[in-house]
């Protein structure tokens, strides 16, 4: 008997370079025998029925945050933390992050900079922390269990992220990171890069181009300007996951490309 299967695809699977041409074969069989294909983001949708997948086939998902982000307390005030949560890899640059808040240090030297998780690059932003003597603002607090995250985003005022295509031509799908932020009732930075910019409007955070370091600095310096602005936005984005991202409505769209005919 012919076994179900519906494949998710995030991102790298897609991406890099010289992959999808190496795996194009097996990617057209894959795409011929699935029962449905689930995506996380739109940009991510165009590249596979690029590799050969009927659009008709696709179902549109961004992984969804656990239901305890939406339980984390709204801003009622405006901090001077901000908080970045993923890995440390080429498509997440965060050594571009590190950078634009050095630069935020110069106007608002008493704000902070939290950098949970792990990954190649980990070693080398430490470093850089070292030698320019940023440790007192700039904490790389390692891998933190999920509980810990929680506690972190409720710690602080800002998601920051500053995602880019990697010269192997990695990308994002939809980070999780920034909808769990956004759950959280937490402006996000970041930029306009992937599905990020399918999710983040300028109602509910601050997207800037790739490489753009001064201006994630400028965006970073604005939240810590603007109470109100900064606390609308949070509002906007947890209302906005809520309605759109939940993990309600991931299920319903799982359970729907499942019972595709």
């Amino acid at each position: 008997n012919r076994i179900p299967l519906v494949p998710v695809f995030h991102g790298e699977d897609v991406y890099v370079k010289g992959r999808s041409k190496t795996y194009k074969r097996l990617y057209k069989k894959l795409f011929d025998y699935s029962q449905s294909v689930i995506v996380v983001s739109m940009h991510m949708k165009a590249r596979i029925v690029e590799l050969g997948c009927p659009p008709s086939k696709i179902f549109y998902s961004p992984c969804a945050p656990a239901n305890e982000f939406f339980e984390i307390p709204a801003l009622s005030e405006i901090s001077n933390k901000f908080i970045s949560i993923g890995r440390f890899v080429n498509k997440k640059a965060p050594y571009y992050t590190v950078l634009a808040f050095q630069k935020v240090l110069k106007d608002f030297p008493t704000a902070e900079l939290i950098m949970a998780g792990d990954g190649p690059l980990w070693e080398m932003v430490q470093n850089y922390v070292m030698y320019q003597k940023l440790e007192a603002s700039v904490k790389l607090v390692g891998v933190q269990k999920h509980e810990d995250i929680v506690k972190l985003l409720a710690n602080s005022t800002c998601f920051v992220q500053h995602s880019i295509t990697s010269i192997s031509g990695d990308s994002e799908g939809t980070p999780v990171g920034v909808l769990e932020a956004m759950a959280a009732g937490r402006p996000v930075i970041s930029t306009k890069h992937a599905g990020i910019s399918e999710v983040v409007d300028q109602d509910c955070g601050l997207l800037v181009d790739e490489h753009d370091v001064d201006g994630m600095a400028e965006a970073m310096s604005y939240i810590l300007r603007n109470k109100e602005a900064s606390l609308f936005m949070g509002r906007v984005g947890r209302d906005k996951v809520l309605g759109n991202y939940s993990m309600k409505k991931h299920i319903e769209v799982i359970e729907l490309a499942l019972l595709r005919d």
